[in-house]
């Protein structure tokens, strides 16, 4: 082969050989290209899924506050239920109290006279009047009604005066019962309403 031949032929090798290497140049920037699009793109959905991700956060807290809500709506209902029966009832209860006051307030005002017993006021009246009794020396007033002939009790005036020496009396008894307990290890002790005194029934036995 002559010299020129020889060049000829490195001379296309070599062209081939920069051919080559700008193809893979060529090739090497787009996959780096590509790359970069790939990296782009997981980024975006990156954000996107953060963005879902905070959305999703934003809503369950919004749900959360619309339960506590309605949790206090439902409270505050039954609180306001429970309020409005109590105050029925307190309204029912005022109007009974008003009605039982004005029912004795008539029952007053139609037992214009006093006896001395139930008897003399049974006899002074007719039935379904009223009439007042007075005992203890005019220290408690009790009014009746005529009910077919038979007094028939509907409440007791009681002075201050009477109710303040029973008071008084009670205290006392309490004291001798508190004392003598002391000098006497076994006694029986019973409550009587009538006079409203402790009964020492040791005593009356001795």
């Amino acid at each position: 082969m002559t010299l020129e031949a020889t060049i000829t032929q490195l001379e296309q090798t070599n062209a081939n050989l920069v051919n080559e290497v700008v193809a893979i140049k060529t090739t090497a920037q787009d996959n780096a290209n590509t790359a970069v699009q790939k990296a782009s793109e997981a980024s975006q959905s990156a954000d996107h899924s953060l963005a879902a991700k905070n959305a999703a956060e934003a809503l369950y807290g919004d749900l959360q506050a619309v339960d506590a809500a309605k949790t206090t709506a439902v409270t505050k209902a039954s609180e306001s239920s429970d309020s409005a029966a109590a105050a029925m009832a307190s309204e029912q209860a005022a109007a009974s109290s008003e009605a039982n006051a004005s029912a004795i307030l008539s029952a007053i005002q139609d037992a214009a006279d006093l006896y001395d017993d139930t008897a003399a006021g049974i006899a002074g009246t007719v039935d379904g009047k009223h009439f007042r009794v007075v005992s203890e020396g005019g220290a408690v007033i009790t009014l009746y009604k005529n009910v077919s002939g038979t007094a028939t009790e509907i409440t007791v005036f009681t002075s201050k005066t009477l109710e303040d020496n029973r008071e008084a009396q009670l205290r006392a008894d309490i004291a001798a019962l508190v004392l003598n307990a002391s000098e006497t290890p076994v006694r029986s002790i019973f409550f009587t309403g009538a006079t409203g005194a402790f009964i020492d029934a040791s005593s009356e036995g001795a």
